[in-house]
């Protein structure tokens, strides 16, 4: 993680010195055709589609996709030709509004190293970010109607047992528990009734209460 941070901050601060150069108007990061600017843009615009409709399907239904790293993989991709279109820009090559949006863009992006100055607050933010992008769920249990799975809630809490629904590409969330210790459970039971599901935790010894979780209507 430590090298990680550094590799971090030292990438930063060399886009900080180039966005910074480019706002003066002295100097683009690159030489690149035209062809290939307008492909990155055009790339860049399909990827904003594609982070609107992950908002939207997860705020309005608790939806994302069933496999995880397309969701990370389209807002990765997004940030990342984002934060490089304005400083391939050359003077001309974009309108009014696309200088506004893709300049405020790399403004903000140069300028959010400086959260990691917040004591504590900054690095459990930072790590945290982290492990959401590219940590994978440990999964207990999958079928064709439903999959159990830890569920990483930032630095500063414990693992959750998140219960989701399988929708074809889509997965819907229909139950989250923290606190509930999962290394110390020794198997999880699922059983399909006709109005629910029951989902049960078996501990690891006899000191540990038998956790039981029921959801709605699943096959």
């Amino acid at each position: 993680m430590t090298i990680i941070f550094i590799a971090f901050i030292a990438l930063q601060l060399y886009y900080t010195r180039i966005v910074f150069r480019r706002v003066r108007k002295k100097k683009v990061l690159g030489k690149i055709s035209q062809r290939t600017f307008r492909l990155i843009k055009l790339g860049h615009y399909i990827l904003l589609a594609g982070v609107l409709f992950l908002i939207i399907i997860q705020a309005e239904y608790e939806m994302s996709f069933r496999q995880e790293w397309i969701g990370k993989a389209i807002i990765i991709c997004f940030l990342l030709s984002g934060a490089l279109l304005y400083p391939l820009s050359e003077r001309g090559v974009l309108k009014k509004g696309e200088r506004i949006y893709l300049g405020s863009f790399s403004i903000i992006a140069a300028a959010s190293p400086f959260i990691l100055l917040i004591p504590f607050l900054g690095m459990a933010i930072f790590f945290s970010t982290l492990g959401k992008m590219f940590l994978s769920p440990k999964i207990f249990y999958e079928d064709s109607a439903i999959t159990i799975q830890s569920q990483y809630r930032g630095i500063m809490a414990p693992m959750a047992l998140e219960v989701l629904s399988n929708r074809g590409v889509f997965r819907q969330s229909l139950a989250s528990e923290g606190g509930l210790g999962l290394d110390g459970f020794d198997s999880i039971g699922v059983r399909h009734d006709p109005d629910s599901t029951r989902i049960v935790l078996l501990p690891k010894n006899a000191y540990r209460h038998i956790v039981s979780i029921t959801v709605g209507k699943t096959k």
